[in-house]
């Protein structure tokens, strides 16, 4: 009984600093010693399978998120603490290894690659023109070889499904160039005309360009003289309403959509 009402219980902040210190250093009953091989083998093992709950994993997310925020010495510590293990070389050697092992399962890459790309240090990193270039070099050699399959793979199953349906509703009048055979102004239109009209259609993708707003693309490439019109993802679930937008943008008259 007495268990259940202490689990229960919410410990003060003063209370919690007692405790720490009361638990620091030698007065830790394991203070200087360190759990064997077998009892690491025994603990890994009766802990294989079991997983938090969703919701409890969730809690634990938004905890850390809004720690990581609020609490600037701790975020310190982590990073000090991240850094001073990666110095050690065999840490290196066994966190890169497991790294390597955890890359080739198809599952985990899905789930990573989104958050790395669209991370505020990737995009940092990426105004880089050398880091732009070294990492473009190095995926395409990776995708070559067959480790990395489908990231750079252009066009995409979206863009497909959106030349085919340029192309049943304008033939022949607009061109893929996704691929990076056209840049302005440092960005990659999706299709562009080739039959004399300056106008570029954009495939926004619902996760790649979520929360960006479209005019600005629009903007961008106004100052060339392009019209643009922005297709969102969702939209190519509507093909017959889609259609009329194409259709109607494609007009000599049409303006930027």
């Amino acid at each position: 009984m007495e268990g259940a009402l202490s689990q229960n219980k919410r410990w003060s902040e003063e209370q919690r600093k007692a405790r720490s210190e009361a638990m620091k250093g030698p007065r830790n009953p394991f203070y200087g010693r360190h759990h064997t091989e077998e009892s690491r083998r025994k603990n890994r093992e009766a802990h294989k399978g079991r997983h938090l709950p969703q919701e409890t994993r969730q809690k634990l997310r938004n905890w850390a998120k809004r720690r990581w925020k609020q609490d600037l010495l701790w975020r310190k510590q982590l990073l000090e603490y991240g850094r001073l293990r990666w110095k050690n070389p065999n840490r290196r050697k066994e966190q890169t290894a497991r790294l390597i092992e955890w890359w080739k399962d198809p599952s985990y890459r899905s789930r990573i690659l989104p958050n790395l790309l669209t991370s505020n240090f990737f995009r940092t990193q990426w105004k880089d023109p050398e880091y732009r270039k070294k990492m473009t070099r190095i995926l395409r050699e990776q995708s070559l070889k067959g480790k990395w399959k489908g990231i750079l793979r252009k066009p995409n199953k979206a863009e497909q499904k959106l030349a085919a349906l340029v192309q049943t509703v304008c033939p022949n009048e607009y061109r893929y160039v996704g691929d990076g055979k056209v840049i302005i102004d440092g960005k990659c239109p999706d299709f562009i005309n080739c039959n004399g009209q300056k106008k570029i259609i954009e495939l926004f993708g619902d996760y790649w360009h979520k929360g960006q707003d479209p005019q600005k693309r629009m903007e961008r490439f106004r100052q060339f003289g392009f019209n643009t019109l922005v297709v969102w993802e969702h939209e190519l679930n509507q093909p017959d309403l889609l259609s009329k937008r194409i259709q109607q943008f494609s007009m000599p008259e049409a303006k930027t959509h």
